[in-house]
């Protein structure tokens, strides 16, 4: 980075000479300079060594196997093993883009600058699969959740119908209290589960809101630079745009993909807790003659209400799917005001 900075160095006025060459560059190597000091100190000690979130996992499965659940652990080894491999070629992507752009002129390449570009796109993709990884683990064990309290409707409306048809006593039975029982348990573990998600807001806001607002940046940059070339007629030179438009789209896709993946992950979690309400309320109504039971899964519902998870960059805006919506009108409105 210093030589970076000492040096001038840039890819891109190998492929077209812009008018905000230095302060462009300027704004770009600030921000991932920044930027990888801190995630180099998230990554190395904030994450790797902290114990609380995966204790917090622990106790949650152990939870879910008093419920009858069980954890494949399998499923995340096998993830372990992709995650670097994919990684690995991500970069080697990335490297190929830069030689095909340069026309395969790798001594026009600065090599520092090359380096800084790969070395930010692995810390990003790095604090990303701590992040996806940590609430697919979360996602899998609110669908146990959900598992559980599908068995435990099914039991109830067949408990429902035999009552129903034998004209039975409606006092408290063993069925009842046991699906009480498990009622409570399943309150207990979404207490858990809530409490993990707010884990994630304490342990990744800081650095969500860093990556979002990095990649951001240079989506917007970028697209500035492409939006230039074409205004100044580089089309013109048909292998030259090419190479340029190239060298964007990858910065471009990578930086969505990267923004994308984060809501994704959480608008997952937050549908599967949403879902988890539309089974507590199943059970309410095929059991509404049973007051025990409907008095339990009501006293849930109202929890659910209460621990919705809700996932935001440091407090100042939740992560979901109107934000990445927002965040392209901004973008398209920046390019409007720039080329009307």
């Amino acid at each position: 980075m210093y030589n970076v900075f000492l040096g001038d160095q840039t890819l891109l006025r190998l492929l077209y000479e812009t008018k905000i060459c230095q302060y462009g560059d300027l704004v770009e190597n600030t921000a991932i300079t920044f930027y990888v000091l801190y995630t180099m100190w998230k990554i190395s000690f904030d994450l790797s060594g902290s114990t609380q979130h995966v204790q917090q996992i622990m106790e949650i499965d152990v939870a879910l196997e008093r419920l009858g659940e069980t954890v494949d652990y399998s499923r995340s080894a096998v993830m372990t093993l992709l995650i670097p491999i994919f990684q690995i070629g991500v970069c080697s992507v990335r490297i190929l883009i830069v030689w095909i752009s340069t026309s395969g002129r790798i001594e026009s390449i600065p090599y520092s600058k090359l380096f800084q570009i790969v070395f930010s796109d692995s810390l990003s993709f790095t604090v990303m699969n701590h992040f996806c990884i940590y609430l697919y683990a979360l996602y899998h064990r609110y669908r146990r959740l959900n598992t559980v309290l599908i068995k435990l409707q099914s039991s109830t409306f067949r408990d429902c119908f035999v009552r129903s048809k034998k004209c039975l006593s409606l006092a408290p039975r063993t069925q009842d209290r046991d699906a009480c029982a498990r009622i409570n348990s399943c309150g207990k573990l979404y207490s858990m589960l809530f409490k993990a998600t707010e884990t994630v807001n304490d342990k990744f806001g800081l650095a969500l809101l860093l990556t979002m607002f990095v990649w951001l940046v240079l989506i917007v940059l970028y697209l500035y630079y492409f939006m230039e070339a074409t205004a100044g007629g580089l089309f013109h030179d048909v292998q030259r745009y090419i190479n340029l438009l190239m060298y964007i789209s990858w910065q471009v896709i990578f930086s969505v993909g990267i923004i994308s993946s984060a809501i994704y992950c959480c608008e997952k979690i937050v549908k599967e807790a949403k879902f988890t309400s539309y089974v507590v309320h199943t059970i309410i109504n095929y059991n509404s003659d049973v007051y025990a039971v409907k008095e339990a899964a009501l006293n849930l519902s109202m929890q659910i209400v209460h621990q919705t998870p809700k996932f935001t960059a440091r407090g100042l805006f939740p992560v979901e799917y109107v934000l990445l919506l927002e965040n392209l009108n901004a973008i398209y409105d920046k390019s409007a005001s720039l080329f009307p």
